[in-house]
Parts: C-alpha cells; sequence; structure tokens
C-alpha cells in the first residue's frame, strides 16, 4: 500500500492514469480525495462520487471545481452541512442560478453570502 503522501502527492500528477484516480476517489484519507476533487479534466463520473464523499471539505471541493456539471451542483447547494453551501456562496465562479437558489437558503450566513456574491457580480 502506498504512504500518504505519495496518494497526495499521486492525485495531483498529471500522470496518473483514470484507473488510479478511481482508486484514489475511495482513498481513506480525505485530503487525498479532496485534492482528486480539486483537479481539472476529472470527469464528471468522478466528480459525481466525489459529491457523496462523507467530507463536507471534499464536496466543497467538488462545488468550486469548473468541470462540475449542473445537476451535481444543483444537488451540493441542498448539502446538509451549511459549509459546503456557504463555499458555494462565495464562489464568483457558480453559475448564478445557483447563486440565487442559496440566496434563499435556510441559514442566513448562506444566504448573506450568496446575496453578497450576487451583488458584486451585478456591480462588474
Amino acid at each position: 500500500m502506498m504512504k500518504l503522501t505519495e496518494s497526495y502527492i499521486l492525485a495531483g500528477s498529471s500522470n496518473v492514469s483514470g484507473i488510479e484516480l478511481h482508486k484514489l476517489t475511495k482513498h481513506t484519507d480525505k485530503d487525498v480525495r479532496r485534492r482528486v476533487a480539486d483537479r481539472v479534466k476529472i470527469g464528471p463520473d468522478l466528480l459525481n462520487r466525489l459529491a457523496e464523499d462523507p467530507s463536507a471539505e471534499v464536496r466543497a471541493a467538488v462545488a468550486a471545481n469548473p468541470e462540475t456539471n449542473l445537476g451535481t451542483l444543483l444537488k451540493l447547494a441542498d448539502d446538509p452541512n451549511p459549509d459546503v453551501r456557504f463555499s458555494m456562496a462565495e464562489d464568483h465562479n457558480l453559475p448564478k442560478a445557483i447563486l440565487k437558489l442559496l440566496a434563499n437558503d435556510n441559514n442566513t450566513l448562506v444566504q448573506w453570502r450568496a446575496s453578497m456574491t450576487l451583488a458584486h457580480l451585478w456591480d462588474c
């Protein structure tokens, strides 16, 4: 079995195979899974798998990934953890439709952050 450091480095490597990435989405360490979720050009299947991850940090990384599809973003906008929704609400690259949903979140901090992000985008 690979050491944690080796797995973390592999998760960010441009030379990692799809099979290895798939295995890394199941790694026991959330930091390795988060690093996989941070990758660009990872593919929707792996991002969808990581959107179900038990770690809120991993799910937030999926939401911040520009490759994440709209369906997955909609699901994450309803994530049970307000930290995931808050991180989405401060993302200026998120589609405005998702930010508008978050501006009506049941958590007032998420609502506020999404409203501030939308206001900034409209000012630009």
